[in-house]
């Protein structure tokens, strides 16, 4: 039996970590000095410390685990650890040259056993940042990396219309709904709307803005409150659902959608795919690696180095917004005329995630890691 001790219990720990088939693996929430500060300062203003999440020491007092296996989090003690990234690490802020030297050099501490980076972009991105930053530790650090993706297991097939209808139904998941592209899925739908009334959308979401990616505000969210009311009968709109109920929706829909900003990997078109639905993204950070255009759809847009979108002024945004709405007006036409076939991609689909994401294998591959880190 190995023990592994986690820090936080939220959504990309349950999905990375906790959630694999592992056999004789016993996982153990445990506390820390960060973690009072970190709520406190949650508390007090309403947003995460980078710093204070993403850091671990416990005095090394939690004696009862062999290891401890993190998500984005550099840990201060000598217990073995490994980590779990999904843009680079250290995250912790804008902190001081010699404060962020000290935390590369925990990754290159012999206590740091693995870094197991959730894409190949990711894998990337951390080797360009200490290369180019902090070059003595770049050897020590490149032994440690390994990708390893997120499971995904196949569930159901799509669930099949009875063939009275022609309506092609599409899905949008997830809160930020504008850096995911959701204002220009609904600026496109509104459009196509008029002429061809068999377009149906599903939207799971709260319709958060941000100011990050697509810059949008409370007057963005009520205009796309008002298109959604303006078709009642052809957009459905959910603020929440388990995801249960979200997977079940994704198996009834035609597509997925995820044209995004700003996304590291996309989760939901894991799940999409998984029920034999093709989805139709951009081509940022990991997104190539798990759709193209043989599976699904990809909108090509303007990247950095990194596959970053890029998005630093008014005219970049303004760019990429339009490259999405035409990107997804042409697709979405071709779904109507019949040109394309999203029964034959998402089938496609549906099998790489057999052959990528089977959470026997992504178990197998961290277990790996863990007896290495003991050896």
């Amino acid at each position: 039996m190995i023990k592994v001790g986690v820090n936080h219990t939220g959504y990309p720990v349950q999905r990375n970590i906790l959630s694999l088939p592992h056999k004789d693996i016993e996982f153990k929430k445990c506390y820390d000095l960060f973690k009072i500060p970190e709520h406190l300062y949650y508390r007090v203003f309403d947003r995460v410390n980078q710093f204070l999440l993403n850091s671990y020491c416990d005095a090394n007092l939690n004696l009862g685990v062999d290891l401890f296996h993190f998500f984005n989090t550099v840990s201060l003690c000598s217990k073995p650890w490994i980590t779990t990234f999904e843009t680079v690490v250290p995250r912790i802020g804008n902190r001081s040259a010699p404060m962020m030297e000290y935390y590369v050099k925990r990754l290159a501490s012999d206590s740091c056993k693995s870094l197991i980076a959730f894409s190949d972009c990711t894998l990337r991105i951390q080797m360009d940042f200490i290369e180019k930053q902090f070059p003595k530790y770049a050897d020590r650090i490149r032994e440690k990396l390994i990708r390893i993706y997120p499971p995904q297991a196949t569930m159901r097939d799509k669930l099949c219309s009875s063939g009275e209808s022609d309506d092609v139904h599409f899905i949008i998941v997830g809160h930020q709904f504008f850096g995911k592209g959701g204002g220009e899925v609904l600026e496109v739908f509104d459009g196509l709307l008029p002429s061809h009334p068999n377009l149906k959308l599903t939207i799971v979401s709260s319709l958060q803005t941000d100011h990050y990616a697509s810059n949008t505000d409370k007057t963005d969210r009520a205009r796309a409150i008002s298109t959604i009311k303006k078709w009642p009968k052809h957009i459905a709109h959910h603020t929440r659902l388990p995801n249960s109920e979200v997977i079940n929706l994704m198996a009834k829909a035609d597509v997925a959608l995820l044209p995004t900003y700003a996304d590291t990997f996309g989760y939901s078109v894991l799940e999409a795919q998984a029920c034999g639905v093709p989805v139709i993204t951009t081509d940022i950070r990991a997104l190539p690696e798990i759709n193209d255009n043989n599976v699904g759809w990809i909108i090509p847009v303007p990247k950095d180095d990194n596959g970053n979108a890029r998005l630093g002024d008014a005219a970049s945004r303004a760019l990429f917004s339009k490259m999405l709405v035409d990107g997804l007006r042409e697709i979405i036409l071709g779904l109507l005329e019949g040109s394309e076939n999203p029964i034959e991609k998402g089938e496609k689909a549906r099998a790489r995630i057999a052959q990528h994401h089977d959470p026997m294998l992504i178990a197998a591959l961290v277990r790996e890691q863990y007896e290495k880190a003991l050896s």
